[in-house]
Formats: structure tokens, C-alpha cells, sequence
């Protein structure tokens, strides 16, 4: 398991123990590990591979185990029973803003709910309004965090999508700080419909960076911010996402968050089959006495010719044969605006 899969575990761990009201210091444990994880500068691999997890400050000697197992088998039995013990109905409420563990907690104990479609109930009826440490201020934006939330679940077309990301890719590259970047996700694999933004960004100063990203003029709600990585919601209904690297790491980390999944299970594959771990972080040889040497990737061309391939053009990374041909440099020629003839006459 990669370890940005690590870190949402971890955060649903320590939400699901929330909502069951476990220990303070357990929950926040996993909290405290899921930072730690997700701001670590070292690949994964290679230090749960010179077995120094349980050194890091941050990662307690009840997480190295957990963390370790989900690497290394992408399950944990834990994370499985915990999961089973919440109806799954209350962790969807995690993603309407104002309710964390203790309020969905609060929610499930006194008025019985279990999912948002309750939620919505007990907010029309009064009974949310009513309820200590709430009223009617909290109903009333509980309310509009659902209606967004239905807004925001929409897929966008590739067009409208790339219409809203091109002026936010211009002004971050504008960024003093910003050394390059670039747009990710299913944008810039030019699917038809794109779910939300994602950005890279390689900067030694992301801090500057993440403040203009939250405070931009479009956003009208910021649902994460982080260090190296922040999440907001624009006025036109799309989530955005920006994740800042070293810029060594910027050509895996642009590679990984392209994706498809699918894509990036086989080229992992492949990875390993060479002897290599391949992951965001880059690309370091999967046993630590391996007399390999890590790979040094300044450009995506840069990774695919380190794993002996042509460069995939992030269109065609959906693991549909595009690595076998990629092998035998015979990837077929995408079409450009310069092979468009005359007008398309289309009837819906």
C-alpha cells in the first residue's frame, strides 16, 4: 500500500475511534502518526526497509506495526473490525464541514443517526437545533454542507474543468517560491469527465505557497491545510488539491498522482520486477543491501527510461496495453489540434 493510502487509514482510524468515544490519547495518536507519515521527506520503502519507523518522532511503537502491515499487505485486520463496529453511514458524515468525531458521535448517541439522509431529517424537524452544543446556526450550515457535498460529488466536464484549472496553474506558477509545476489527476489524463483538481508543485518553500492556494479569491471553503498538502472548494463546485515536493521528487510524484491506479499498480510491477520500489517518492531499490543504485528521474521521460520504456503520454496510462508498447516503442501518435479537419456536425 502507498503511503498516502497509509495516511487515510491512519485518519480513519482515529475517526472511527472518535465516534466510538475511545481514549483521547489513542485517537490522537493516529492523528499525530498520519501527520508525521504524510510530511515525511524519505520514501516509505526505504525506511521501513532500514527498519527505522519506530525512530521517528510521531510514529509510536503501536503504529510501526500497523503501518508496516499495511505496506507491506495493503490490509489490517484492526482497521477491518473497527470498521465494522461503525454503521458505515457515519463516517460519510466526516465530509460535511463542522461535524467531526465528537458532534457525529453526539448525533448517533442522542438522536439515532446513522447516515446523512437521517442527518437531514432530524436538521428539518428542529431535532438537531435542539440538541446541546448545536442549534440552529449548526443545522442551518449542516444543511448547506449537504447540499454542497451533493454539488461537489458531480463529475465536471474535461472542458469546464480545464477552464477553472488553467488560470490556477498560470498563478502558481507565477509563485516566487514555485520552482514548476503542473495539473495531475484525470485532467491531465484528459478523461471526459473530471472528478476534482490536482496540482504538483516542487518548491523548498512550500509554506508561502499553501497560503495563496487557501486564500484565493475562487475558494469558498478550505477543507484541509497542510504543510505539503491542502484541499479547497471553488465556487464552481470542484475540489481542489495541492501537494508540494522537492523537486527531485517531482517527476515521481507528478507520475503517481496522473495515475490511473491501474496504471500505476502495473509500473510498480514492473518496478519490482527490476529490483526497484517504485512510489511518489521515487524510485530506490527495494532491498536496502541491494548493490542497485537509486534512480534520479528529472523528468517523467527520465522515469519511464530508468524501467526501459518509451514516455506514456498521460492519456494513454490506464494499463490498456500502454507499457507493452511502451516496451516495443510502438505507442501510437495522439491527435492534435493540428490533425482537426473542418467542423464536426453532431446531433445529441
Amino acid at each position: 500500500m502507498a503511503k498516502a493510502d497509509i495516511v487515510d487509514v491512519l485518519e480513519e482510524i482515529a475517526l472511527l475511534l472518535e465516534i466510538k468515544g475511545d481514549n483521547p490519547f489513542k485517537i490522537r495518536a493516529y492523528e499525530n502518526g498520519a501527520r508525521t507519515l504524510e510530511t515525511l521527506e524519505e520514501p516509505l520503502d526505504q525506511i521501513i526497509a532500514e527498519d527505522r519507523l519506530g525512530e521517528i518522532k510521531g510514529i509510536g511503537s503501536a503504529l510501526v506495526d500497523k503501518i508496516e502491515t499495511l505496506h507491506a499487505t495493503g490490509t489490517l485486520e484492526y482497521f477491518d473490525k473497527l470498521k465494522a463496529s461503525v454503521p458505515a453511514g457515519l463516517v460519510e458524515l466526516r465530509d460535511i464541514p463542522g461535524l467531526g468525531g465528537k458532534k457525529i458521535k453526539i448525533l448517533h448517541a442522542e438522536l439515532g443517526i446513522v447516515d446523512i439522509p437521517t442527518l437531514e431529517a432530524a436538521c428539518n424537524d428542529g431535532r438537531v437545533a435542539d440538541l446541546k452544543g448545536f442549534g440552529k446556526k449548526t443545522a442551518e450550515k449542516i444543511i448547506t454542507g449537504i447540499r454542497n457535498r451533493e454539488a461537489y460529488n458531480a463529475r465536471h466536464l474535461w472542458w469546464d474543468a480545464e477552464y477553472v484549472a488553467t488560470p490556477i496553474l498560470e498563478d502558481l506558477r507565477s509563485q516566487p517560491e514555485v520552482i514548476c509545476a503542473e495539473s495531475a489527476g484525470s485532467l491531465r489524463r484528459g478523461k471526459e469527465t473530471v472528478g476534482d483538481l490536482d496540482f504538483i508543485a516542487a518548491s523548498e518553500n512550500p509554506g508561502p505557497i499553501m497560503e495563496w492556494f487557501c486564500q484565493r479569491p475562487d475558494v469558498v471553503e478550505v477543507t484541509a491545510h497542510g504543510q505539503t498538502k491542502s484541499s479547497v472548494r471553488l465556487e464552481t463546485g470542484l475540489q481542489a488539491d495541492l501537494r508540494i515536493v522537492p523537486q527531485e521528487q517531482f517527476a515521481f510524484a507528478l507520475h503517481h498522482f496522473t495515475g490511473s491506479k491501474e496504471h500505476n499498480v502495473a509500473m510498480r510491477q514492473r518496478a519490482l520486477a527490476r529490483g526497484y520500489s517504485l512510489s511518489e517518492w521515487g524510485l530506490t531499490p527495494k532491498d536496502v543491501q541491494s548493490p542497485l543504485p537509486p534512480i534520479h528521474a528529472q523528468t517523467e521521460t527520465d522515469l519511464f527510461a530508468a524501467l526501459d520504456l518509451a514516455f506514456v503520454p498521460p492519456e494513454l496510462r490506464e494499463n490498456r496495453g500502454e507499457i507493452e508498447a511502451a516496451e516495443t516503442n510502438s505507442l501510437p501518435d495522439l491527435i492534435t489540434l493540428e490533425d482537426l479537419r473542418g467542423a464536426f456536425h453532431i446531433h445529441t
